[in-house]
């Protein structure tokens, strides 16, 4: 979602064209209900600071009762393990250390579909609504891959097949994405079913590909965050430049760093608002474009979620769609309003390969039809998309100069001449005309860390470096390779000495060489340049008892061993761990 502004408005007129499209009788094909997110047992979520070795990370995880399960390496996530039922606790454990940038459960969506209660047979009446028929005038969709990211598409459907590209399961790890649900291959005819081939229905894009990518095994539908989030690293690594994820996905800050890694790569996501009908409670979210749904008067249905987080609208109630069977149907929802953005976003980048992310989500919010409230507005955000408009934008568009000017950096914390022990946190200021990309933290000529999203803050561990005088520096770099060199601060490193004296042990009572008899009390004492932390007593190496004082006394029933010789031994420990023991003999 790019920054929320006052859209332009569309000055000049667009042409609509009604379309007929001759439809075989759709088939009946009932979907499962929407169905809230449900918590997947047993999984965390979590993403690291910059600067974290390896060796905090297991002290992380061991502290948290976690253990790694695999990563996400294309934006540094892992899936760990938790015990079952302490998913959300964890989770919020976790992200009270400085050291976690976030982390969160690995959270089970269902497919953000409606049941539809009646069919519409004859006309996609959404094509004529927002201006496609003029729009494929300029674009048809051509040499543009759309990663369909939900539960499969079925390969054989004759509207399907000619548009289909290889994908993968990213569930099983294999290339199986054959639908299992039946929701992946009606988003799926929505964006691209075979054009002007006298069958069927018209997809946004006449000659778009579209690539499957199955994020579910599960009979209802219901996918992981973490694989959703697999299959937008997939889909950008192999040239997709739209995905469509009909899920509901806001509130995933793992999603959302694969969303930014797919935009990386020049591409858009596009995601449905939901279908509750209520105030979605999420923020805005610049990773995604998010879509509620309107009907064919151009109205809000009551069940199309609203909020911050919506950026436009599109047609989503009463459309026919591709069906499993080789069938067609009539869908509603959010999860079919969302394929519609995804289509034009694929019409745009064909007229114009040229066109960043930013550029592609301004455009269509620029020319969207303004309506509701005037300006955005939490049920319409931008207005409801229109293609036509949004593909001539598009074809106009040219990037803007090169940026050659560098950012500007400086080290805000911790001040010059301050002393530092320990872990310490350095926080670095950072801006640039256009945007920060990443911060990076030196110690000498040493790297610290990395930070990518401010606020920049690196931890820095102190204990590395002898005591003294320690020269900071950060260096700031933008999207376009321009750099920055902060001024050194200098800090002084103070910590304590580490303590490598043993504590002193004395038993004082019995004797060495006394002669023992009945119930004697045995009495130590121990003393340490810091602390000692405990004491134990043995007889013959067998513990007779402990304490946490310097002082420690033990009754001991000497009838309980033989006549003879018997060592008494002492052992005194310090925090540090240093130990000292210390023993006498006596008789009985």
């Amino acid at each position: 979602m790019t920054t929320r502004s006052n859209n332009q408005t569309l000055t000049n007129s667009i042409l609509s064209m009604a379309v007929a499209s001759v439809l075989m009788a759709p088939g009946t094909l009932i979907a499962a209900p929407d169905q809230t997110p449900v918590q997947t047992d047993s999984r965390v979520l979590l993403k690291l600071q910059a600067s974290i070795s390896e060796v905090e990370y297991a002290q992380i995880l061991k502290r948290n009762m976690g253990r790694e399960l695999s990563r996400l390496d294309g934006i540094g996530l892992r899936v760990v393990a938790v015990p079952t039922g302490f998913e959300a606790a964890v989770a919020k454990a976790f992200s009270a250390d400085a050291r976690v940038a976030f982390a969160e459960p690995d959270r089970r969506v269902a497919p953000s579909q409606l049941t539809p209660n009646d069919l519409y047979y004859g006309y996609q009446w959404h094509l004529a609504k927002i201006g496609v028929p003029t729009a494929w005038d300029y674009s048809l969709g051509g040499g543009v891959i759309v990663a369909v990211i939900d539960s499969g598409v079925q390969s054989t459907h004759p509207d399907l097949a000619g548009h289909l590209i290889a994908g993968w399961n990213v569930v099983s790890n294999d290339a199986n994405t054959e639908d299992q649900f039946g929701h992946g291959t009606k988003v799926a005819g929505i964006i691209g079913a075979a054009s002007n081939n006298a069958i069927g229905l018209t997809g946004m894009g006449w000659d778009l590909d579209l690539m499957p990518l199955r994020v579910t095994n599960s009979a209802d539908g219901s996918a992981n965050s973490s694989d959703i989030a697999t299959a937008l690293i997939w889909a950008a690594d192999h040239g997709a430049r739209v995905a469509n994820i009909s899920y509901d996905v806001n509130m995933s800050g793992t999603v959302t760093a694969a969303a930014e890694y797919f935009r990386s790569f020049g591409g858009v996501v596009v995601v449905p608002a939901g279908n509750d009908g209520t105030y979605n409670g999420y923020g805005d979210n610049a990773q995604l474009i998010t879509v509620s749904a309107t009907d064919s008067t151009d109205a809000v249905p009551s069940w199309s979620s609203y909020g911050t987080v919506v950026d436009l609208a599109a047609p989503g109630a009463s459309m026919i769609t591709t069906a499993m069977g080789a069938k067609y149907a009539s869908v509603t929802g959010t999860s079919f309003a969302s394929p519609v953005v995804a289509g034009v976003a694929a019409l745009m980048v064909a007229a114009n390969p040229a066109l960043t992310a930013d550029a592609i989500e301004q455009i269509l919010e620029d020319t969207a039809l303004d309506l509701g409230a005037a300006g955005w507005d939490q049920s319409y955000g931008y207005g409801r998309v229109d293609a036509a408009a949004a593909v001539q934008m598009a074809m106009a568009w040219t990037a803007p100069a090169a940026d050659t000017q560098a950012p500007s950096v400086a080290i805000s914390s911790p001040a010059a001449s301050a002393q530092v022990s320990g872990t310490a946190s350095v926080t670095i200021t950072a801006s640039d005309n256009v945007g920060v990309t990443a911060v990076k933290l030196y110690a000498g000529s040493t790297l610290i860390g990395t930070a990518t999203a401010a606020p920049y803050a690196i931890s820095l561990n102190t204990t590395a470096y002898a005591n003294g005088a320690l020269q900071l520096t950060a260096r700031a770099y933008d999207a376009a390779g321009n750099e920055a060199l902060s001024s050194a601060v200098a800090v002084t490193v103070s910590n304590a000495p580490a303590d490598t004296i043993a504590p002193t042990a004395t038993i004082t009572a019995p004797t060495a060489n006394k002669t023992v008899s009945g119930t004697v009390t045995v009495k130590s004492i121990a003393a340490d340049n810091v602390a000692v932390a405990t004491m134990t007593l043995y007889v013959d190496n067998v513990q007779l008892c402990t304490g946490i004082s310097t002082a420690l006394n033990c009754s001991w029933n000497t009838t309980s061993v033989a006549r003879g010789t018997h060592v008494i031994k002492l052992t005194a420990t310090d925090r540090s761990g240093n130990a000292k023991t210390t023993s006498v003999s006596v008789r009985r």
